[in-house]
């Protein structure tokens, strides 16, 4: 925990530029990729396991070539100002999208579209949603960045705006991306994250009780 939540605390983070673009003060949220690791018993301390998820979340990125898709589809929102280079930016937004859609997803059918559906919203000016998110998954997040909780993911019970809406988390109140990840994006949320449908004019998506994904083009059709 000292080192992910504190990356300018870990003794190798040198060998991971992509650590540059965590927010100050934020953590490595995202980027500790979640998978099965196999762990010699005499390796298994906490620095060999950061070095261990973060190496894995290199590793895909280059051997699915997301690096590439994410620098090509994902330019920087509207008034950013990025900490990093221009590709790892691009990187960053596409774990931050991705954990959106881990949250939002049932079937690995439905990613794209939803990764879609936010692509349009930040970067499609003028649109009915004028930039903002919506993402009832960044509120919960929100609410539960704060001091003393200890249960999570909870569903919220009430309206998104009046649910933290000081943090920079809830997209309801805040436009474009919120400033880091809210969970560990798998592989395939990645992959959508890194190529999403642009310009499909579906803005609002619902998740159905069967957990399908519904959409709509404007607000009154949602």
């Amino acid at each position: 925990l000292k080192y992910t939540k504190h990356p300018d605390q870990f003794p190798d983070k040198a060998n991971y530029p992509i650590l540059a673009c965590i927010p100050s003060g934020d953590s490595m949220e995202g980027l500790l990729f979640p998978d099965t690791y196999f762990t010699p018993t005499d390796k298994g301390d906490a620095r060999y396991m950061v070095n261990k998820m973060l190496g894995e979340f290199d590793t895909m990125v280059q051997t699915y070539h997301l690096d590439t898709l994410a620098e090509k589809n994902l330019p920087a929102a509207p008034g950013a100002t990025p900490k990093c280079s221009r590709q790892l930016n691009s990187i960053y937004q596409m774990v931050i999208l991705g954990s959106l859609i881990e949250r939002e997803v049932v079937f690995d059918a439905d990613r794209a579209g939803v990764a879609g559906v936010y692509w349009d919203r930040v970067y499609i000016a003028g649109n009915e949603t004028a930039g903002f998110l919506g993402s009832d998954p960044s509120v919960e997040y929100a609410r539960d960045s704060q001091p003393g909780t200890t249960i999570f993911w909870k569903d919220l019970n009430d309206k998104g705006v009046n649910i933290a809406p000081d943090s920079p988390w809830n997209t309801y109140t805040h436009k474009y991306w919120p400033p880091t990840a809210i969970c560990s994006p798998s592989l395939a949320d990645l992959q959508a994250a890194a190529n999403p449908p642009q310009n499909t004019g579906n803005f609002y998506f619902l998740g159905k009780k069967d957990g399908h994904i519904v959409y709509a083009k404007n607000y009154q059709q949602f």
